[in-house]
């Protein structure tokens, strides 16, 4: 199939990006994070500040859990107050509470459940990047294969074609979400 872009044009190349052999595995990265971002920026823009939001929330519900656990009598084995006990009561005190025990366990169940939404909400709109990327990517090689010589279409077996449109397009919308599901990890 590395002979179809060159043949179709820039839309043939830009959609088969994941196959190009000669890239770097960076530039190819970068360069189909690109077209990701090309076919679906409201997707793609809404997944970043999803996975951002899930990052603070989730670093959120673990400073959590040090006043907690000293709450419960786990002691650090340290005389004097970690920074992060030292910041959560002062958050406590802004807000006119003492951290107890039930207090602190409330914010931290409310912290995870707002994880887990944010979670959720990242999951759809990965999806919704996915099937977005999937019908641009898909649109586009219609256009490209639409507007290429008949001499070329007539050379080539219509099963090429075929697999393009199906196969190696689903294998691209697949890279697509592992590609925000990897960002997402890391």
């Amino acid at each position: 199939l590395d002979y179809l872009p060159r043949q179709l044009g820039v839309a043939g190349k830009e959609i088969l990006i994941a196959l190009s052999v000669s890239a770097s595995s960076v530039r190819t990265l970068r360069r189909f994070a690109g077209a990701l971002t090309t076919a679906a920026p409201r997707q793609a823009a809404l997944t970043v500040v999803a996975m951002l939001g899930l990052s603070a929330v989730e670093g959120l519900g673990l400073v959590l859990l040090v006043p907690l656990l000293r709450l419960v009598g786990v002691d650090d084995g340290t005389a004097a107050p970690s920074v992060f006990s030292t910041t959560i009561d002062r958050a406590f005190g802004t807000v006119g509470l003492t951290p107890s025990l039930g207090s602190v366990l409330l914010l931290y169940v409310t912290v995870a459940i707002g994880q887990s939404q944010l979670q959720s909400w990242q999951t759809r709109l990965s999806a919704a990047m996915r099937q977005r990327t999937e019908t641009v990517l898909r649109l586009r090689m219609y256009r490209a294969i639409g507007r290429a010589k008949w001499e070329f279409v007539a050379r080539h077996r219509m099963s090429t074609f075929v697999q393009m449109l199906t196969s190696e397009l689903d294998r691209i919308g697949t890279a697509a979400h592992d590609l925000v599901e990897l960002a997402a990890l890391g």
